[in-house]
């Protein structure tokens, strides 16, 4: 599987940018905030992953177009806000996330699909301190019991029905819990009330028509957000003419004429209308927040005649817990007992049926254990499991090269269940407590053994002295500043 391009285009402007990629790719910059890892996570976003925005880009503000090719066959993706197009068919996200992604990966297995990402991707922020335990970054899930289940095709219905027991016994938990803290709170606090207050409610007319001008005026705001990119929008587009000097053919003639905003049809009046509905929505939304902050105070007033104020109302709150029917906290957990046993009983038997009969385990664990000789300093021993939850005895540099290692085990076990080699995908593999020969090492392996994957890392490192034939592509400034593409 090849990713061959990928196409940037910014929705306030009308001009894309196209990276072509090759199979063994640095994305490159001296300094770092250029873009390098926004360019990467850009990847991602287009096969319609989740992918928080970082502090300077919106992934929703562009359109992310891919060409990928995988068993020879050309998938052409575009991904506009929560709209993933595949080859010209539309699908909608989340709800369809996997039924894209058993397309793009020619899978059908939801366990496999559910965790190829944290298999493929070295995230920067989190990627290299996790190598098993389930975690989630920026939309990265990983669950490593299930993508062993997944590699064993075990039965997904059976797994559905006990993580659905799982589920049930987590919300039981919570709200026993907070019974549980409810009833030690009237053990703590019980007691006769002398002075009872009586209890007041908020004007329901003022309350109904607060909530009436606050929708209005969320209404209003939409409105105002939709009609401002619109202005923006069409300034930006007859900039990008007239900074380009777009010329128009005159008809029976061989003179030519420079297309300026003034000669598109009916422009000014389109701006003057947009522009003049923009003002008066502005002042109507003054207005409604004046509307709003009077039933405010009036509500506020309200208590304030009955003799409290809003400071005074935890005092009453109080005594309002106080004077709820008594909860016997021993009952409460002997409840929340049986729902934490009974979750752990169904944990354990996932955790069985995870292992048994599990062939992937073993491949992996010698995989692991080759690689932990070769690179060293990893603390590896026969007695490491890869489910433990302890992960203590792991730090800096060692957990640095442990996480390194597990996943160029994953990538091996998912490649070879899917029959084609899977892209790698580095976000900075160079951490802070490990040493530059180190790297060097773990990215000699990386060719050595997996060269025929395609590999693109970003960097302050061009790697040339390890790689062959690798494409540098260069970032300049912000890559992602609007400007940069108009």
């Amino acid at each position: 599987m090849t990713i061959n391009q990928i196409e940037i285009r910014h929705l306030d402007v009308h001009y894309s940018r196209i990276i072509k990629f090759e199979e063994c790719n640095v994305v490159y910059s001296e300094k770092n905030s250029t873009g390098k890892t926004t360019l990467l996570r850009s990847i991602l976003y287009g096969m319609g992953y989740d992918i928080h925005n970082t502090k300077e880009v919106k992934f929703d503000r562009f359109e992310i177009g891919l060409e990928i090719t995988r068993d020879e066959q050309i998938y052409k993706t575009r991904r506009i806000e929560n709209i993933l197009s595949i080859n010209g068919e539309d699908y909608e996200l989340p709800t369809q996330l996997e039924k894209s992604h058993s397309i793009i990966f020619g899978i059908g297995n939801l366990q496999i699909i559910e965790n190829i990402l944290g298999v493929i991707y070295f995230d920067q922020d989190n990627g290299w301190t996790n190598y098993g335990t389930q975690s989630k970054s920026f939309g990265i899930k990983f669950n490593l019991d299930g993508f062993f289940r997944g590699l064993n095709n075990i039965d997904v219905q059976n797994i559905y029905t006990i993580q659905q027991e799982i589920k049930t016994c987590n919300e039981k938990i919570n709200k026993y819990k907070l019974l549980y803290d409810l009833g030690e709170y009237q053990k703590q606090y019980s007691k006769e009330i002398t002075n009872k207050f009586e209890y007041i409610t908020v004007n329901q007319k003022n309350e109904m028509e607060r909530q009436r001008y606050q929708q209005q005026l969320s209404d209003i705001e939409k409105e105002i957000d939709t009609i401002d990119k619109i202005i923006k929008k069409n300034d930006g587009f007859a900039g990008y003419i007239e900074k380009h000097k777009v010329y128009v053919a005159i008809p029976n003639s061989n003179e030519r004429l420079l297309l300026t905003r003034e000669y598109i049809a009916d422009y000014d009046r389109v701006e003057d209308i947009n522009k003049a509905r923009l003002n008066i929505l502005k002042i109507e939304r003054s207005k409604i927040k004046g509307k709003i902050a009077k039933y405010e105070k009036e509500i506020e007033n309200q208590l304030t005649m009955r003799g409290l104020t809003l400071e005074d109302t935890e005092n009453e709150l109080q005594n309002k817990l106080s004077q709820v029917e008594k909860i016997d906290p021993i009952q409460v957990k002997a409840f929340l007992d049986r729902y934490s046993n009974r979750k752990k009983e169904c944990e354990e038997k996932l955790k069985q049926l995870t292992k048994q009969e599990n062939i992937y385990i073993a491949k992996c664990k010698e995989i692991i254990a080759r690689y932990a000789k070769e690179i060293g300093g990893v603390g590896f021993s026969d007695e490491f499991d890869i489910f433990s939850q302890n992960k203590g005895k792991f730090s800096g540099a060692m957990l640095h090269k442990l996480v390194f290692i597990c996943k160029l085990a994953y990538i091996e076990l998912l490649s070879e269940y899917l029959q084609y080699k899977i892209p790698i995908i580095i976000d900075s593999p160079a951490g802070r407590e490990i040493e530059q020969e180190s790297i060097n090492i773990m990215l000699s392996i990386l060719k050595r053994d997996f060269g025929n994957h395609q590999i693109i890392i970003a960097s302050i490192n061009k790697y040339d002295n390890i790689f062959e034939n690798i494409r540098i592509i260069e970032l300049q400034r912000q890559y992602f500043e609007q400007e940069r593409f108009i």
